[in-house]
């Protein structure tokens, strides 16, 4: 199975999106849960989740795409699970 270079561009930069996606929400997360415990545990995971990402944003060719998209898709999942859960708020 031949793989064309467009195939390979396209799915490599969806697959740094989906990981940059992660890196961001990871960081934010392990740092929210290091600010309320203050575990060291917690504060490393993400300084690890960071450093991951500075790499996939320093060694990616569309930086600018890449931080936009997963931006705009963490922005897209926040706006979703408010909905859910107002509309399963609604229901109880």
């Amino acid at each position: 199975m031949h793989i064309s270079r467009e195939q390979f561009t396209k799915w490599r930069e969806l697959a740094l999106i989906l990981l940059a996606t992660a890196c961001i929400i990871g960081t934010a997360s392990r740092f929210d849960q290091w600010l309320t415990e203050r575990k060291a545990v917690h504060l490393e995971f993400s300084i690890g989740f960071f450093v991951v990402g500075c790499a996939i944003f320093l060694f990616s060719p569309n930086r600018s795409y890449i931080a936009g998209v997963s931006c705009g898709f963490i922005v897209l999942m926040g706006t979703v699970n408010a909905g859910l859960s107002r509309n399963l708020l609604r229901c109880l």
